[in-house]
């Protein structure tokens, strides 16, 4: 596996999410050369030109192709194809566009090889720039790290479903536990809290605005503790949302995750993963 720094401005950066994770080379010169070299599950690290200056996320590559056929805006207008080597990728972690300049990852060193374009980055050093995008591997053994295992299988599960998934996304001035996109422009399209312990009230007061402003499907991830409070709630101040809740248990999320890798890597062995939409 190798990492391969992928530079860009943020207007490209949306649209190459916005056609289904697409990145674009020219057929001549060094990029080219490198594309040629790039392997199915070498790593993507989307690198943001001014005025982000720095690194919003990263993938991994599923698919190269090469097209004669226009897609990006540009080619579509001039009606002739600029970009011809492609890679679609699939998203493991992406900020969302109105983060990128305050919480995109700053790195000198690579800002130097950002310059140069498309290329090869070292493995020691696109794991420090990759860390801060890296889910918890915590322990299981308190409160806080089961909370925080059960949204790392969240969110892996929605990326097997190749969505855009984040952790603590912002609404307000609170931050949601889980949230899966679409697209990187869109607002949330599914909406989870895990509760384990804490504060239950809160917990659905926040998927309760989440369905009021976005309409996302929301989930409330509940061990067996939680039940007779969360009827409660359901049955009086919550009670707007109690058929539009889904209620899951830690055993369906984990069990749910193992059946999706199991799946995926049946589909990645006979090659026919396909590219996010």
């Amino acid at each position: 596996m190798k990492y391969w720094l992928a530079v860009g401005t943020p207007q490209n950066w949306k649209i190459a999410f916005d056609l289904g994770n697409t990145w674009g080379l020219k057929n001549k010169g060094p990029q080219a050369a490198n594309w040629r070299q790039v392997q199915i599950g070498d790593v993507l690290i989307f690198y943001s030109v001014s005025p982000v200056k720095g690194i919003i996320g990263y993938g991994v590559v599923q698919q190269k192709l090469k097209q004669d056929t226009p897609l990006w805006p540009e080619e579509t207008a001039k009606e002739e194809v600029i970009w011809p080597l492609r890679l679609i990728f699939e998203v493991r972690a992406c900020l969302s566009p109105d983060r990128w300049v305050e919480d995109k990852v700053v790195n000198d060193r690579v800002s130097f090889r950002a310059k140069m374009g498309f290329r090869p980055l070292l493995d020691d050093l696109a794991t420090e720039v990759l860390a801060p995008f890296q889910v918890s591997t915590a322990s299981a053994d308190t409160e806080q790290s089961v909370h925080s295992q059960i949204i790392d299988w969240l969110l892996e599960i929605g990326r097997l479903q190749n969505y855009l998934c984040q952790k603590e996304y912002p609404m307000g001035k609170a931050r949601l536990d889980a949230v899966w996109r679409r697209v990187q422009r869109s607002v949330p399209n599914f909406v989870f809290e895990v509760q384990v312990g804490g504060n239950l009230y809160q917990a659905l007061a926040k998927l309760k605005h989440a369905s009021d402003i976005w309409n996302s499907n929301i989930y409330l991830v509940l061990l067996d503790a939680g039940k007779k409070q969360l009827d409660e709630l359901l049955s009086g101040t919550f009670h707007e949302i109690q058929d539009k809740l889904r209620i899951i248990d830690d055993a369906t999320v984990k069990r749910l995750m193992t059946l999706k890798r199991e799946i995926r890597e049946i589909e990645s062995r006979l090659g026919i993963t396909l590219p996010a939409p």
